[in-house]
């Protein structure tokens, strides 16, 4: 049989987190898997309440949702998450998660308060995500700098190359159009040679 953490790791609902601001509060909820369950958290960044659903909890909510398949049920949990279409509510010593709303249907979980260790391990588990995602983040845009600048150094190069070329070849076509300027004494059709004088009559006074 199937496990609960298998089923949401393949339905992409391990590791999904939101912000949900209410009027007074604000809460962080987000999911995880452990050992063969899947673990619903909220938090206000110092009480902790989860929910730890194994394969038969997390079917039977499933049914109660009255969605008949984990795709579905999951596509519609993934999709609140996304857009941040939750709601918390804080009642005595547990809380309400209401996942979706509208015409696509609600999904509700009852999340108790955690023990103390529990408690702990959820909170570490939020900081470290965070923090490894961040760092994380940081590398991608430090590499996507880097890779801008190699480009634009590129472009500046072939940009030098192209205004040299057409430096050249302007230089060249000027050079092959220029007009010859004759000097007195010097023929036009032989350059290197002196224009021969014309002969003349012997002069008889």
């Amino acid at each position: 049989m199937s496990s609960a953490k298998t089923v949401a790791t393949e339905g992409g609902v391990d590791g999904q987190h939101s912000i949900v601001k209410n009027e007074s509060a604000k809460y962080l909820c987000f999911t995880s898997c452990d050992k063969d369950t899947w673990i619903i958290h909220v938090t206000d960044g110092t009480d902790v309440w989860r929910l730890a659903m194994d394969y038969l909890q997390l079917e039977s909510h499933r049914d109660l949702a009255e969605v008949t398949t984990y795709e579905a049920y999951f596509l519609r949990f993934r999709n609140a998450f996304r857009v941040g279409d939750l709601t918390v509510t804080l009642q005595n010593h547990k809380v309400l998660l209401t996942v979706g709303s509208g015409s696509n249907g609600a999904i509700s979980y009852d999340l108790y308060e955690a023990r103390a260790n529990e408690k702990k391990a959820d909170l570490q588990r939020a900081l470290f995500y965070f923090a490894e995602n961040c760092s994380e983040l940081e590398k991608r845009l430090a590499a996507k700098e880097e890779e801008l600048a190699s480009v634009k150094k590129q472009r500046s190069n072939a940009t030098d190359q192209g205004n040299m070329l057409k430096d050249f070849e302007m230089k060249k076509h000027t050079g092959s159009q220029a007009k010859m300027v004759k000097q007195p004494g010097l023929s036009i059709v032989n350059p290197s040679s002196k224009k021969r004088k014309a002969a003349k009559g012997v002069d008889f006074d």
